[in-house]
């Protein structure tokens, strides 16, 4: 089927819903309940965001950003780097020294961010974390600065390290899950006979086992690498099969495959570090940039046609996150802001609950649930309103099928849960 990618699509799938009226996009705003030193954070619904931060802190609202329902400090002397939850209660951060003391810190919450309690410290053979993500309350990974990278299969109290397939020093430096299939990003630096080598390896690699496997999806190298030519790649971001890489001197990469093959461009000079990524849908995505060798954040980019366009927003945000349609974010001062209109100007009550993509799509269909249910079955409604296809599930947020020959056409989906659990609701396009 022919694809379209315009924004006729965009204002078609608007309409759906009663249409609403579309204004403009509301900008980033601090929140009210603004408390300084966050470092990373987690969207978790419209109005519950976990965050991290220096001198060991880590915070937490349900309220939007008017207040802070819990501060707590877990460390002194170590800044936490990143934060992730992998269901509503347990959560995980890691972080760890920023003064020369080597150690490396992870902490965990059962209760919803509430409570955390120091998970270990300077146990583990790192300088310090820098990303954490995990499959599900138990499975998870976490990379440090040393090139390090560990999996864990008991909720953090063991951690293994993961033999990457690659030679030499490789450093992680950014992991990120797409239902249960996970992404990584790495980059190194050969060294032969003692002697330092400026040849830099990058690579992008896919698990389909929960982090215990991995397979390589693109390398690069630069041989004797210079301030111009570094080929870093940063972050790295999927939904479904699209999904997007970034790094330094302006390196993007896109692919609408899965992977299988990349398209690489670059957005600005030699002098702008793309930093942090991060995709509202498969149109919608965020960018940070910096400076690669001064430091320094400069701005963020924002597009809406896939990455092929660009533009400049005035927030020099450090870490973003963004789920259904809401998203928090931390500039360059450790502040927390709020944008709860990032796609396209839609009102946060015109958010569907379900977020569905790539929408439209040729392929394979993902269906984002708010959170975990228990059980219930997944039902596709042909236009004419016949149900055509249906897919039973067990505690899962996330759903995915293949809609196979079906002809082209809107689709309803509709995801019943059990009890008390509402039904759920979104439309498709399938090309």
């Amino acid at each position: 089927m022919e694809h379209r990618n315009t924004l006729a699509y965009g204002l078609l799938l608007l309409s759906w819903n009663a249409c609403p009226v579309l204004i403009q996009a509301q900008q980033w705003v601090p929140v009210s309940g603004n408390a300084g030193g966050m470092t990373s954070c987690q969207t978790l619904s419209a109005d519950t965001c976990q965050a991290a931060a220096f001198g060991g802190r880590l915070y937490v609202t349900h309220n939007g950003g008017a207040s802070f329902d819990s501060v707590q400090t877990i460390f002194i002397t170590e800044w936490f780097n990143d934060i992730h939850f992998p269901t509503a209660q347990v959560g995980y951060a890691c972080g760890g020294s920023h003064y020369g003391y080597h150690t490396s810190i992870i902490a965990k919450t059962e209760d919803g961010g509430t409570t955390w309690f120091p998970l270990t410290y300077d146990t583990l053979p790192w300088y310090t974390l820098n990303s954490i993500r995990f499959f599900n309350a138990d499975v998870g990974l976490v990379s440090g600065n040393v090139g390090t990278f560990y999996r864990t299969e008991d909720g953090g109290n063991t951690f293994i390290p993961v033999n990457l397939p690659l030679l030499g020093y490789n450093m992680v430096t950014d992991i990120y899950f797409d239902g249960d299939v996970a992404y990584i990003c790495t980059r190194a630096t050969k060294y032969e006979a003692g002697d330092h080598q400026d040849d830099d390896y990058y690579h992008i690699l896919k698990s389909t086992d929960m982090g215990a496997n991995w397979t390589v999806m693109y390398s690069d190298t630069v041989l004797n690498r210079t301030l111009t030519t570094d080929r870093g790649i940063n972050g790295i971001r999927f939904l479904g099969d699209v999904g997007m890489a970034c790094g330094y001197n302006g390196l993007l990469l896109l692919t609408a495959d899965g992977g299988t093959t990349w398209t690489e461009s670059t957005i600005a000079g030699d002098s702008t570090t793309l930093w942090t990524l991060e995709m509202a849908t498969d149109q919608i995505a965020y960018i940070t940039t910096g400076f690669a060798y001064a430091g320094g954040y400069r701005n963020t980019l924002r597009t809406n046609d896939g990455g092929q366009t660009w533009t400049t927003l005035p927030e020099k945000f450090i870490s973003m996150s963004i789920k259904d349609g809401v998203g928090y974010a931390i500039d360059d001062t450790y502040h927390l802001f709020k944008n709860a209109q990032v796609l396209n100007g839609i009102t946060e009550e015109d958010i569907p609950v379900i977020s569905v993509f790539p929408n439209p799509s040729n392929g394979k269909v993902h269906v984002r649930l708010p959170h975990v249910l228990a059980s219930g079955i997944l039902t596709l409604f042909a236009p004419n309103g016949r149900a055509c296809l249906e897919v039973p599930f067990r505690h899962a947020d996330q759903l995915s099928f293949d809609p196979g020959d079906l002809a082209a056409g809107t689709y309803v989906i509709e995801v019943r849960g059990k009890d008390a659990d509402p039904v759920y609701r979104n439309r498709v396009v399938l090309q």
